[in-house]
């Protein structure tokens, strides 16, 4: 039994109908005594008897109109309690309700939360696996591209192999020449050096015939003698001696026009043999 929103004890209800019962019993034998009383009493007091009667009338119909009363307001007070109790229900019921539709929309928040956050893994693994394959890409673009450096450096370094040799063998080729004309030149021109000192040539008394020597003649442009030196001695000095002194006396020594053909002549050897 609940009354202003606190829920009463229903044994108090109870103890409130007995309470009137009992007055109703004790209002009873009350009337029973009077009875009792006036029929004893009946010779002397005829009217109170029939007073008494009334009264004991009066008090049963009291006592049954409390009793429906009472009964009535059990009866109200039962159907506010009905009432009260199936407020409370509803009340439990919405409440139940609420906590249901919060928790429900926790959960739901609980379920979005987690599915934002599994997004966000799946982002961040789509954004690391992007970043991965990104780099992978850009490594492998400059492993390619230093794969080509390395074609390009071996090409160019294969083309500067083979200019040089191509230079090299040029350059041979074009020292073979001109060492194919200084040998000639050389060869035309001792012939002419060797006459022309021995032109300026003064046999000595003492020279025998068949004699002969090796001189050494340093030069400078133009055919000029730095210097004249026997380097293979005829066996007779003054043989040798006279062999260096035609050949300053013939200076300047015959040389070709070909400037590119001095290096050959700057520093020259030949035989000295006169013929007679």
């Amino acid at each position: 039994m609940v009354r202003n929103g606190v829920r009463q004890p229903i044994g108090r209800t109870r103890a409130v109908v007995y309470a009137v019962l009992v007055h109703a019993v004790i209002i009873g034998l009350l009337l029973l005594s009077f009875r009792w009383h006036s029929e004893n009493d009946a010779v002397q007091a005829p009217k109170m008897i029939e007073a008494h009667v009334v009264d004991a009338t009066a008090a049963r119909r009291a006592a049954q109109k409390l009793k429906q009363r009472l009964a009535q307001q059990e009866l109200v007070r039962q159907k506010q309690l009905q009432q009260q109790e199936l407020r409370q229900q509803q009340q439990a019921l919405q409440q139940q309700l609420r906590q249901q539709q919060q928790q429900a929309l926790a959960h739901e928040r609980q379920q979005k939360r987690a599915a934002q956050r599994k997004a966000a893994i799946a982002a961040k693994l789509r954004a690391a696996a992007l970043e991965k394959a990104r780099l992978a890409a850009e490594k492998k673009q400059q492993e390619q591209q230093a794969e080509e450096r390395r074609r390009q450096r071996a090409i160019a370094s294969l083309q500067r192999q083979l200019a040089e040799e191509q230079a090299h063998r040029a350059a041979a080729a074009a020292a073979a020449a001109a060492a194919a004309k200084a040998q000639s030149a050389i060869a035309h021109y001792k012939v002419l050096i060797r006459q022309k000192v021995e032109q300026n040539w003064v046999r000595p008394p003492d020279s025998r015939k068949g004699m002969k020597c090796v001189v050494r003649v340093k030069l400078v442009q133009g055919g000029d003698v730095l210097e004249a030196v026997v380097v293979q001695s005829s066996g007779d000095p003054v043989f040798d001696r006279s062999v260096e002194n035609a050949v300053y006396r013939a200076s300047p020594l015959p040389l070709p026009d070909d400037s590119t053909l001095f290096p050959y002549f700057r520093d020259l050897e030949f035989t000295f043999k006169p013929e007679s």
